[in-house]
């Protein structure tokens, strides 16, 4: 008979279960897949062995429940604080906090500062911080909050960080270069920060980053220049921004969506997404991008012709446009689609007046050159049912059609 089985035999014969005699590491994978900090911890009135095991995890996920039934209004940011106070682990791979959308609860800024102080000295994963309860909303609609600032300290180790902060909160990051030397994703929506401080925290603290989405609002109008030889992904929209300058040779993908004059310099531009309002060539410059994308996407009121006219050949082509009532309106569609780049896949969501809907779907199959795949969604503005605007689907393999 083997030492493990005779270990084993005595566990038995001592009452012990055989979960509580598994390796640490396999506890805390158990305990990491119960999806919550709070649960594990509750865990520690099992047995003596149980009692700091929680402690040790490799990752905390930590989310407030949906009322009703919901807790007293401190409860869980006084669960949150001693689940951070009672962490023993050195390094933790993945902290995540999050105050739930669908309750009235409020961090204050200088309750999650410690949280953000508790990840710079821990995480070297991913850090994600969600205490807006209206992420949905455009930033010209989020409530007024009380305003307060932020400190971001640094996490040398931290590898991807998103936050999601509230509306009015200044944002105050570290003033020494280089501080954020891992991270290679960085996600800020929500909060209000100096343009030139925006500026300084991606081109000179975050020297590895690759993947940028940024939604947030200038506390004054100021230019923002993002210069990186590491980025590659650049989602970008900052109120009061007066002119955007993105010089990134490595970058493929570039969402703007908000009206900024910019001048983007990105030679491997592989894919664009334009919601940025009216698109005008003066104002608008993308002087070594090529003449063909894998993918471009274009928004309600973006002035489409203009940009259209800059590729000749597009993999997936994405449009928003309106058919508008009366003659001017249905020759004002025409005109935004009478010429189109060459594509494989055309997707359009058409926002139309029932008595244009056919004439618009006949004109955009004559405008499809070279295209395989046609995919259109119709909001029908005319007869919306009592939920909202009627939507229609259609999709079309024209290679099949053929």
């Amino acid at each position: 008979m083997g030492e493990d089985e005779r270990r084993r035999r005595r566990r038995r014969r001592s009452g012990e279960d055989l979960i509580s005699g598994l390796p640490d590491e396999v506890l805390h994978g158990i305990l990491v897949r119960l999806g919550c900090a709070c649960a594990a911890a509750r865990t520690s009135v099992l047995s003596r062995r149980w009692r700091r095991v929680w402690a040790h995890m490799p990752e905390l996920l930590l989310d407030s429940p949906s009322p009703p039934p919901g807790p007293a209004p401190d409860s869980f940011l006084n669960a949150v604080d001693g689940a951070l106070a009672g962490c023993l682990a050195p390094a933790v791979d993945r902290l995540a906090i999050s105050l739930s959308a669908d309750s009235d609860l409020r961090a204050p800024a200088w309750r999650v500062a410690p949280w953000l102080r508790f990840a710079a000295e821990r995480v070297v994963g991913e850090l994600c911080l969600v205490v807006s309860p209206r992420l949905g909303l455009p930033l010209r609609q989020v409530p007024r909050v009380q305003e307060a600032e932020l400190e971001l300290p640094a996490c040398g180790r931290a590898k991807a960080i998103a936050l999601f902060p509230q509306a009015e909160w200044r944002l105050r990051p570290p003033p020494a270069a280089g501080l954020f030397a891992a991270l290679a994703s960085l996600t800020i929506h929500g909060g209000r920060m100096e343009g030139g401080e925006l500026s300084t925290l991606v081109c000179e603290q975050c020297p590895r980053l690759t993947v940028v989405s940024l939604c947030v609002v200038l506390v004054a109008a100021a230019d923002v220049s993002i210069r990186s030889d590491s980025l590659r992904s650049l989602w970008f929209r900052a109120m009061n921004t007066r002119r955007l300058e993105v010089v990134a040779p490595r970058l493929e993908g570039l969402t703007l969506s908000e009206s900024v004059q910019a001048h983007v310099s990105a030679p491997k531009l592989a894919k664009l997404v334009w919601r940025g309002g009216a698109y005008d060539p003066r104002n608008h410059r993308f002087p070594d991008v090529g003449r063909r994308l894998r993918l471009l996407g274009i928004g309600m009121n973006s002035a489409a012709p203009a940009l259209l006219r800059q590729f000749d050949e597009v993999g997936v082509l994405s449009i928003e446009t309106f058919v508008r009532q009366g003659v001017l309106g249905y020759k004002r569609f025409l005109n935004e689609t009478k010429t189109l780049p060459k594509c494989e896949v055309l997707s359009i969501s058409l926002f139309v007046n029932r008595h244009g809907l056919t004439p618009a779907i006949l004109h955009l199959l004559r405008s499809c050159n070279g295209t395989r795949k046609f995919s259109l969604i119709l909001f029908d503005l005319n007869d919306p049912p009592a939920t909202g605007i009627y939507v229609h689907s259609v999709y079309l393999n024209l290679r099949h059609a053929a």
